[in-house]
């Protein structure tokens, strides 16, 4: 398995493949990760995860910086539609 890992060493992506290209770093022909980037080899343990761990002196450590994102529900992404259409309306409504 490969891992492409940025400036600081943090674990970007993973997968079978990657090749440099004119525009960036190919990932399994799917994804292009554009910027400078170390690609790795390395046997990833299942409980290592992208941007959360760091891959140091080919030891996996835990990314300091990593911020878990919050869950977003739907309930949420409902109430902030509802609260753009109102604006839209409000907006619409001083023409």
């Amino acid at each position: 398995m490969k891992i492409l890992l940025d400036n600081d060493n943090v674990i970007v992506a993973d997968g079978q493949e990657m090749q440099e290209v004119s525009n960036g770093i190919l990932v399994d022909n799917k994804t292009i990760y554009a910027g400078t980037y170390t690609i790795a080899d390395a046997e990833i343990p299942s409980n290592v995860k992208c941007q959360a761990h760091k891959y140091v002196n080919g030891q996996f450590v835990v990314n300091e910086n990593y911020v878990q994102p919050s869950e977003v529900t739907m309930e949420q992404v409902m109430s902030k539609l509802d609260a753009m259409q109102q604006t839209i309306n409000e907006l619409k409504s001083m023409n």
